[in-house]
Protein backbone atom coordinates (compact mmCIF):
# COMPACT_ATOMS: atom_id res chain seq x y z
CA UNK A 1 0.00 0.00 0.00
CA UNK A 2 1.33 3.43 -0.92
CA UNK A 3 2.37 5.66 1.91
CA UNK A 4 0.13 8.65 2.51
CA UNK A 5 -2.93 6.95 0.98
CA UNK A 6 -5.38 4.45 2.41
CA UNK A 7 -7.83 2.44 0.41
CA UNK A 8 -11.28 4.03 0.12
CA UNK A 9 -13.60 2.85 2.95
CA UNK A 10 -16.30 1.74 0.51
CA UNK A 11 -16.73 -0.87 -2.24
CA UNK A 12 -14.11 -0.53 -4.95
CA UNK A 13 -15.52 1.71 -7.71
CA UNK A 14 -13.99 -0.46 -10.43
CA UNK A 15 -16.52 -3.10 -9.44
CA UNK A 16 -19.33 -0.73 -10.40
CA UNK A 17 -17.53 0.37 -13.55
CA UNK A 18 -17.03 -3.23 -14.58
CA UNK A 19 -20.65 -4.21 -13.95
CA UNK A 20 -22.29 -1.23 -15.61
CA UNK A 21 -19.78 -1.04 -18.46
CA UNK A 22 -21.29 -4.30 -19.69
CA UNK A 23 -24.19 -2.10 -20.79
CA UNK A 24 -21.77 -0.43 -23.20
CA UNK A 25 -20.83 -3.77 -24.75
CA UNK A 26 -17.48 -4.21 -22.99
CA UNK A 27 -16.04 -7.36 -21.55
CA UNK A 28 -16.31 -7.99 -17.84
CA UNK A 29 -12.63 -7.32 -17.15
CA UNK A 30 -13.09 -3.55 -16.84
CA UNK A 31 -10.73 -0.77 -17.98
CA UNK A 32 -7.05 -0.70 -17.18
CA UNK A 33 -5.57 2.15 -15.14
CA UNK A 34 -4.31 3.78 -18.33
CA UNK A 35 -7.59 3.32 -20.22
CA UNK A 36 -9.70 4.83 -17.43
CA UNK A 37 -7.41 7.82 -16.89
CA UNK A 38 -6.96 8.62 -20.58
CA UNK A 39 -10.68 8.16 -21.26
CA UNK A 40 -11.45 10.72 -18.55
CA UNK A 41 -9.12 13.22 -20.20
CA UNK A 42 -10.75 12.63 -23.59
CA UNK A 43 -14.24 13.02 -22.12
CA UNK A 44 -13.35 16.20 -20.24
CA UNK A 45 -13.80 18.69 -23.14
CA UNK A 46 -17.37 17.56 -23.80
CA UNK A 47 -18.18 17.39 -20.09
CA UNK A 48 -16.75 20.86 -19.41
CA UNK A 49 -18.73 22.40 -22.27
CA UNK A 50 -21.92 20.67 -21.11
CA UNK A 51 -21.38 21.91 -17.56
CA UNK A 52 -20.73 25.41 -18.86
CA UNK A 53 -23.95 25.43 -20.89
CA UNK A 54 -25.87 24.39 -17.77
CA UNK A 55 -24.27 27.21 -15.78
CA UNK A 56 -25.07 29.69 -18.56
CA UNK A 57 -28.70 28.59 -18.34
CA UNK A 58 -28.74 29.10 -14.58
CA UNK A 59 -27.23 32.56 -14.95
CA UNK A 60 -29.85 33.57 -17.49
CA UNK A 61 -32.65 32.54 -15.14
CA UNK A 62 -31.02 34.54 -12.32
CA UNK A 63 -30.50 37.69 -14.45
CA UNK A 64 -33.82 39.23 -13.41
CA UNK A 65 -33.16 38.51 -9.76
CA UNK A 66 -29.67 39.96 -9.26
CA UNK A 67 -26.67 41.11 -11.32
CA UNK A 68 -24.75 38.05 -12.45
CA UNK A 69 -22.32 39.45 -15.01
CA UNK A 70 -21.55 38.07 -18.46
CA UNK A 71 -20.07 34.65 -19.03
CA UNK A 72 -17.39 34.21 -21.64
CA UNK A 73 -15.96 31.04 -23.10
CA UNK A 74 -12.33 31.55 -22.16
CA UNK A 75 -12.31 29.38 -19.03
CA UNK A 76 -14.15 26.35 -20.46
CA UNK A 77 -12.21 26.69 -23.71
CA UNK A 78 -8.87 26.68 -21.92
CA UNK A 79 -9.77 23.74 -19.67
CA UNK A 80 -11.18 21.75 -22.58
CA UNK A 81 -8.17 22.44 -24.78
CA UNK A 82 -5.67 21.35 -22.13
CA UNK A 83 -7.60 18.16 -21.34
CA UNK A 84 -7.99 17.32 -25.03
CA UNK A 85 -4.27 17.82 -25.63
CA UNK A 86 -3.39 15.54 -22.71
CA UNK A 87 -5.95 12.97 -23.83
CA UNK A 88 -4.60 12.86 -27.37
CA UNK A 89 -1.05 12.59 -26.02
CA UNK A 90 -2.20 9.69 -23.83
CA UNK A 91 -3.77 7.96 -26.84
CA UNK A 92 -0.54 8.25 -28.80
CA UNK A 93 1.43 6.64 -25.99
CA UNK A 94 -1.14 4.06 -24.88
CA UNK A 95 0.34 0.66 -23.97
CA UNK A 96 -0.11 -2.26 -26.30
CA UNK A 97 -3.40 -4.03 -25.73
CA UNK A 98 -5.16 -0.97 -24.28
CA UNK A 99 -7.99 0.83 -26.06
CA UNK A 100 -8.74 4.26 -24.68
CA UNK A 101 -11.50 5.25 -27.08
CA UNK A 102 -13.70 2.25 -26.35
CA UNK A 103 -14.08 3.49 -22.75
CA UNK A 104 -14.97 7.06 -23.71
CA UNK A 105 -18.73 6.64 -23.30
CA UNK A 106 -18.38 5.02 -19.88
CA UNK A 107 -16.02 7.81 -18.82
CA UNK A 108 -18.46 10.41 -20.10
CA UNK A 109 -21.26 8.91 -18.02
CA UNK A 110 -19.41 8.21 -14.75
CA UNK A 111 -16.93 11.07 -14.74
CA UNK A 112 -19.34 13.49 -16.43
CA UNK A 113 -22.01 12.90 -13.80
CA UNK A 114 -19.54 13.50 -10.99
CA UNK A 115 -18.01 16.57 -12.65
CA UNK A 116 -21.38 18.25 -13.20
CA UNK A 117 -22.52 17.40 -9.66
CA UNK A 118 -19.40 18.91 -8.11
CA UNK A 119 -19.52 21.94 -10.42
CA UNK A 120 -23.16 22.66 -9.56
CA UNK A 121 -22.54 22.33 -5.83
CA UNK A 122 -19.50 24.62 -5.95
CA UNK A 123 -21.36 27.05 -8.21
CA UNK A 124 -24.22 27.49 -5.76
CA UNK A 125 -21.85 28.19 -2.89
CA UNK A 126 -19.74 30.56 -4.99
CA UNK A 127 -22.83 32.25 -6.43
CA UNK A 128 -23.91 33.33 -2.96
CA UNK A 129 -20.53 35.05 -2.51
CA UNK A 130 -19.67 36.38 -5.98
CA UNK A 131 -22.15 35.70 -8.83
CA UNK A 132 -19.77 37.13 -11.43
CA UNK A 133 -17.07 34.58 -10.64
CA UNK A 134 -19.24 31.63 -9.64
CA UNK A 135 -19.23 29.78 -12.97
CA UNK A 136 -15.47 30.11 -13.49
CA UNK A 137 -14.78 29.04 -9.92
CA UNK A 138 -17.11 26.06 -10.28
CA UNK A 139 -15.30 24.75 -13.36
CA UNK A 140 -11.87 25.42 -11.88
CA UNK A 141 -12.61 23.62 -8.60
CA UNK A 142 -14.31 20.67 -10.30
CA UNK A 143 -11.37 20.35 -12.70
CA UNK A 144 -8.83 20.50 -9.87
CA UNK A 145 -10.66 17.79 -7.93
CA UNK A 146 -11.61 15.45 -10.76
CA UNK A 147 -9.49 16.10 -13.86
CA UNK A 148 -6.01 16.69 -12.44
CA UNK A 149 -5.80 13.25 -10.77
CA UNK A 150 -6.11 11.66 -14.22
CA UNK A 151 -2.61 12.86 -15.15
CA UNK A 152 -0.60 11.10 -12.40
CA UNK A 153 -3.06 8.18 -12.56
CA UNK A 154 -1.80 7.46 -16.08
CA UNK A 155 1.49 6.29 -14.65
CA UNK A 156 0.16 4.63 -11.50
CA UNK A 157 0.27 0.87 -11.31
CA UNK A 158 -2.69 -1.46 -11.52
CA UNK A 159 -4.37 -1.73 -8.13
CA UNK A 160 -2.55 1.32 -6.77
CA UNK A 161 -4.25 3.10 -3.90
CA UNK A 162 -3.95 6.46 -5.65
CA UNK A 163 -5.81 5.13 -8.68
CA UNK A 164 -8.54 3.68 -6.47
CA UNK A 165 -9.08 7.10 -4.91
CA UNK A 166 -9.00 8.75 -8.35
CA UNK A 167 -11.59 6.46 -9.88
CA UNK A 168 -13.71 6.72 -6.73
CA UNK A 169 -13.85 10.48 -7.28
CA UNK A 170 -14.97 9.88 -10.87
CA UNK A 171 -17.72 7.42 -9.93
CA UNK A 172 -19.30 8.17 -6.56
CA UNK A 173 -20.12 11.92 -6.54
CA UNK A 174 -22.27 11.50 -9.65
CA UNK A 175 -24.18 8.48 -8.28
CA UNK A 176 -24.61 7.22 -11.85
CA UNK A 177 -26.28 10.46 -12.98
CA UNK A 178 -28.72 10.81 -10.09
CA UNK A 179 -27.02 13.57 -8.08
CA UNK A 180 -26.51 16.02 -11.00
CA UNK A 181 -30.13 15.47 -12.03
CA UNK A 182 -31.37 16.23 -8.52
CA UNK A 183 -29.14 19.29 -8.28
CA UNK A 184 -30.35 20.54 -11.66
CA UNK A 185 -33.99 20.28 -10.59
CA UNK A 186 -33.32 21.97 -7.25
CA UNK A 187 -31.18 24.80 -8.64
CA UNK A 188 -33.40 25.63 -11.61
CA UNK A 189 -36.50 25.45 -9.39
CA UNK A 190 -34.89 27.81 -6.88
CA UNK A 191 -33.90 30.22 -9.64
CA UNK A 192 -37.39 30.12 -11.16
CA UNK A 193 -39.05 30.80 -7.79
CA UNK A 194 -36.67 33.68 -7.03
CA UNK A 195 -37.27 35.11 -10.50
CA UNK A 196 -41.05 34.94 -10.11
CA UNK A 197 -40.90 36.63 -6.72
CA UNK A 198 -38.65 39.35 -8.11
CA UNK A 199 -41.17 39.94 -10.91
CA UNK A 200 -44.03 40.18 -8.41
CA UNK A 201 -42.13 42.70 -6.31
CA UNK A 202 -41.33 44.73 -9.42
CA UNK A 203 -44.99 44.73 -10.46
CA UNK A 204 -46.14 45.84 -7.01
CA UNK A 205 -43.58 48.67 -6.93
CA UNK A 206 -44.86 49.98 -10.25
CA UNK A 207 -48.52 50.06 -9.12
Amino acid sequence: MSQGFHRPPFPRPLVWVTLISVLFGHTACGPSVYEASAAVLLATPVVVMLAWLILVGLHRVWERVRPVGKLGWRTPGLLSGLALAMGVFAMVGEPSGDSVTEWWLAAFWFFGSSFIAVALLVWRIAFAISPERAARNALSVASAILVLPAVPALSSGAGSTFFEWAIASWVYPGVFGISPLVLLVVLFSEAAVRRRRAGEIHTISET
